[in-house]
């Protein structure tokens, strides 16, 4: 039986843009201008400065673009801290549940896209690719738990990474085999994280990209590394014709990156059935903060257990604590850099309506969450919101808003970015030349005219 991880690499290396479903492109373009929203955004927050004040201190060959600063660096350092900048806000992409692929994905696309001056279609073809190599691994290597604590599962990542930057450099089969050998040799380890405060390593997708990206051009120059990364790292299989399947199905044909969410809300994607309960209720019986008496949320183990924090210690801390993010949807405060503020996360008001919130452990919640078939998993909450008068009212959801049961509209996600570039002090005119360029990404002749327009 063909090795599945050389089925991928011999599909990533044969793909052209013209192979591409229109919906595939069109989706590939809104991921990545999602993305860059995220990483500007990203950039203003403690975390991001932090990140890339270290990082262009190191100097490196200028030739990819640090998003929302606008220093460059060599192409392996960029897109380390541009992983890291993508997910600083926790607001990119999410996939049934695995993770968020865009955040090692595209940083690796644009930094490698950049130093080789490629165009838009090279670019989109990257990262479709990646996205339905990436996708499928992530199935094959399933989160486990141990002690009670939940494991980081970012060793998938690596391989988006890899594949993204192998297809920007036109490796062939081999080399991105040898790209995937390398990038999964440098994924971490699981990693545990319920331990409060949270720390700023969420899932290390700088090192995961970095990885990658290093991976593609030790490749290039004939660099021998592991051509079958163990993808039972995590997870059993009976026989190896269910590896194979699982790892393959339908490669080419069912496009993975179809099935990818968005998110509204400036939080860890478990509490936004939550929070976007608690919206509607307020919104459609014109509920204000201050008439809340409590609110009671029903959701899976994870919220249950580990979400219960009202004063958080920091950004982290604060976007994995429902009853914080709950008080700024009550108080009907901009998804966003306003989020995360040191202001607002020492504010006696929010941290006041932080305190109305109670979690309760739904086994409903938790069964949905959990479906073998991922197409069917759902990460539902049932939100009680009680009035000072003694009313009721109730939401349950099911379907989270972003997802592609409920998307974003394609203007919504512009407006999201819109938001993120403007509070991080673009320039409207910019603003809306990036997003013209990035609608329009196969028509653009050069990645570097984009990377230029990607600081204040």
């Amino acid at each position: 039986m063909t090795d599945p991880i050389r089925t991928h690499a011999e599909f990533l290396s044969r793909i052209r843009f013209d192979d591409l479903p229109r919906d595939a492109v069109d989706q590939a373009k809104y991921l990545i201008l999602d993305s860059l929203g995220c990483a500007i955004g990203g950039a203003r927050t403690a975390l991001g400065t932090t990140v890339v004040e270290t990082i262009r201190g190191l100097g490196g060959k200028p030739e990819s673009t640090i998003i929302g600063d606008g220093d460059k660096t060599n192409c392996v350092l960029a897109a380390h801290v541009n992983a890291i900048l993508v997910d600083a806000l926790d607001f990119e992409d999410t996939f049934h549940g695995l993770g968020h692929p865009s955040a090692t994905i595209i940083p690796a696309a644009l930094a490698v896209a950049e130093r080789q001056g490629a165009d838009g279609r090279r670019l989109i073809t990257a990262v479709t690719g990646a996205y339905e190599v990436a996708l499928r691994l992530g199935f094959a290597t399933r989160p486990c738990y141990r002690k009670g604590k939940f494991g980081s599962f970012q060793y998938w990542h690596g391989f988006g990474a890899a594949a993204a930057a192998g297809k920007i450099l036109e490796l062939d089969a081999d080399g991105i085999l040898a790209a995937f050998g390398y990038a999964g040799a440098s994924s971490p380890l699981p990693m545990y994280v319920r331990h409060r405060p949270r720390t700023w390593i969420k899932d290390n997708f700088g090192e995961i990209t970095a990885g990658g990206v290093l991976g593609a051009l030790l490749a290039q120059r004939g660099f021998i590394a592991p051509r079958s990364p163990d993808l039972d790292f995590w997870r059993e299989y009976k026989n190896d014709q269910e590896h194979y399947d699982v790892v393959v199905d339908r490669l080419g044909d069912d496009y993975k990156i179809l099935l990818t969410g968005f998110k509204p809300f400036t939080a860890c994607r478990f509490v936004h059935a939550a929070l976007g309960a608690l919206q509607t209720v307020m919104r459609e019986n014109k509920i204000s903060a201050s008439q809340i008496r409590n609110v009671v949320v029903h959701s899976h183990h994870e919220v249950a257990t580990d979400f219960a924090v009202y004063e958080p210690r920091n950004m982290v801390d604060a976007e994995f604590s429902l009853p914080y993010t709950a008080a700024m949807v009550m108080l009907g405060r901009k998804p966003g850099l306003d989020w995360y503020s040191d202001e607002a996360l020492k504010d006696p008001v929010t941290l006041e309506q932080a305190r109305k919130i109670r979690i309760e452990y739904s086994e409903e919640s938790d069964r949905l969450l959990n479906e073998e078939d991922y197409r069917k998993r759902r990460s539902m909450a049932v939100v009680e919101v009680v009035t000072a008068d003694g009313r009721r009212h109730e939401e349950r959801v099911e379907v989270v808003k972003g997802d592609p049961g409920d998307p974003l509209t394609r203007a919504e996600l512009v407006d999201k970015f819109r938001d993120l570039a403007r509070s991080a002090a673009f320039e409207r005119d910019k603003v809306e030349t990036i997003i013209r360029l990035v609608t329009g990404l196969e028509s653009l002749d050069d990645i570097r005219k984009l990377g230029e327009l990607l600081s204040p």
